[in-house]
């Protein structure tokens, strides 16, 4: 039997945190033995620190539902993956945050290559998605979830720093002074402009024909729309 799937994630519900997952699972021989595996290798605020596809690896399956959507017995795995691909379009697994799915499913490892004009397509339409409101929006939710989780990686790295993290070049160091104090380093904030996103007043600059300066003094001032500063990025010296 060859079966679309949908798990849930009992300890999720009630939560912002992502709750189900869709696939597709060829030859499937009972749920004793399969709980779904996503790829992803992104971490998030709830996988401790792990890689999503790991973390799933250690979670307690008493804790998951599992929920065949549809059973095939004449059916070949290209076309299984096909309808897995048909029903993440239906759900939006992509974009909706109710989903562990990452990506929508493709024809993966029996895939062709896509044409030129399928790619110029696609790159297209990601664009247009990413400078839309709601792609805008999950930009910064995916920023500030990347900055809070680098943070605490590093900061768990500093509790017990290698000796290549110790000897390190520092930034602001007089030339001819390897071992003098450090300078205080001018840190760097990201720039939400007209509805765009930069790493920093001076690169927007580039880009809008404005001096950094004043970039910089119409983020600060909060009376003036379409510029404002996002979370400060995290610096680690020591």
């Amino acid at each position: 039997m060859h079966i679309l799937y949908k798990i849930t994630y009992t300890p999720h519900l009630g939560t912002d945190y992502p709750k189900y997952y869709i696939g597709s699972k060829y030859n499937y021989r009972g749920i004793d033995t399969y709980f779904g595996s996503p790829s992803s290798k992104q971490i998030y605020e709830y996988t401790d620190g792990k890689a999503l596809h790991d973390w799933w690896k250690t979670l307690d399956t008493t804790k998951m539902i599992f929920e065949i959507l549809s059973e095939h017995d004449n059916i070949t795995a290209k076309a299984l993956v096909v309808l897995e691909h048909d029903i993440h379009l239906q759900y939006d697994v992509q974009q909706s945050n109710e989903y562990f799915n990452n990506a929508i499913a493709t024809l993966g490892f029996v895939s062709s290559k896509k044409s030129n004009n399928t790619r110029k397509l696609m790159s297209e339409k990601t664009k247009a998605y990413w400078n839309s409101p709601e792609g805008i929006e999950k930009r910064k939710r995916l920023s500030e979830r990347n900055k809070k989780v680098k943070s605490e990686q590093m900061k768990k790295r500093w509790q017990n720093p290698t000796d290549a993290m110790i000897n390190m070049p520092r930034p602001g160091r007089s030339a001819g002074k390897p071992n003098g104090p450090l300078k205080t380093p001018r840190t760097q904030r990201g720039c939400l402009i007209k509805g765009k996103i930069y790493n920093n007043a001076k690169i927007a600059s580039k880009y809008i024909n404005e001096h950094p300066t004043t970039i910089r003094r119409k983020c600060k001032n909060e009376t003036i729309n379409n510029y404002e500063y996002l979370e400060q990025r995290w610096k680690f010296y020591y």
